[in-house]
């Protein structure tokens, strides 16, 4: 794991933090902070594998929200698309993709990332609590992580407060314009803050190692 302060100029924070509190950014209400209970898709993978620790239960109002910037769109996605009668893709773009373009290539070219690596971006909101609630533990790609494939994420604290991400038990400060980088197998999750009305980070995956 690696936690890099000041990461990108000045202002990129700080500019991030207001397009994404602006009230008609579209942001989408997220009941619990992953599905439960999860279920290994054992028709298009085969048996569950031997050690897994995919969450059964999820800790009471684990909710928050989120919006996804970038999606590339795996085997699993596209199978739940075709049961829906959606059409499959290869990724998925959203309207607001603008905002966050910034601070993908300073990362990319920083870790000497392929262009062509990037998994998922996802904004994630906490709103303020009369107690700190800590999300579930996780990691954000299961699949890749239980088949062994190899990924980096990435999570950008974009505002300042006394919430935190803790990674692999570590916990890590809540600093604006910091960045931590870790391999993607590491669970990892989220503790909300008390002290500001919104808690904002970015997710970031990426198809490589560091």
């Amino acid at each position: 794991m690696q936690v890099l302060d000041n990461f990108f100029d000045e202002n990129v924070c700080k500019t991030l933090e207001e397009k994404l509190l602006v009230h008609t950014f579209p942001w989408g209400f997220l009941s619990q902070s992953i599905p439960t209970p999860m279920q290994w898709p054992t028709q298009m993978f085969g048996p569950e594998p031997a050690g897994q620790r995919w969450p059964s239960e999820i800790p009471k109002d684990d909710f928050m929200f989120i919006h996804n910037f970038f999606q590339e769109v795996d085997d699993l996605h596209n199978q739940m698309a075709k049961e829906s009668n959606e059409e499959e893709r290869d990724y998925m773009v959203s309207t607001c993709f603008d905002i966050i373009e910034p601070t993908i290539m300073p990362i990319m070219e920083y870790f000497s990332f392929d262009k062509h690596s990037l998994l998922r971006i996802k904004a994630n909101l906490d709103t303020v609590q009369n107690e700190p609630m800590i999300h579930c533990g996780h990691t954000d790609y299961p699949i890749y992580t239980y088949e062994g494939y190899s990924y980096t994420t990435a999570v950008l604290h974009v505002n300042a407060n006394n919430g935190a991400t803790v990674i692999n038990g570590e916990r890590v400060e809540q600093k604006s314009n910091r960045l931590i980088i870790f391999n993607g197998s590491s669970e990892h999750y989220g503790i909300t803050q008390t002290d500001v009305n919104a808690r904002l980070v970015v997710n970031y995956n990426f198809k490589a190692k560091l």
